[in-house]
């Protein structure tokens, strides 16, 4: 699956962690409620790339979720695991 082969790598990419931008986001995180895009939250975060790679992050541990199977880009749009 190519979407799946994309995210991938595009989480392998992001593993090493940055503790400001990680604590940022994850602040984010603990404010969040329904859906957002990664864009709206790279926002919140105040990071820029750092935040957009920190909310990957949030994915790759599985924090964070996708709503559709999709390349993730800015565009993406997540919610919380515990709104499940």
């Amino acid at each position: 699956d190519p979407v799946e082969l994309h995210n991938a790598w595009l989480l392998h990419g992001v593993r090493e962690a940055d503790p400001m931008a990680d604590e940022a986001a994850a602040r984010v995180l603990a404010d969040m409620s329904g859906t957002a895009s990664l864009a709206e939250l790279v926002t919140r975060t105040g990071c820029g790339a750092a935040g957009f790679r920190a909310l990957l992050r949030l994915i790759r541990w599985g924090q964070l979720r996708p709503i559709h199977h999709e390349r993730m880009t800015p565009a993406t749009v997540a919610y919380k695991r515990s709104n499940l």
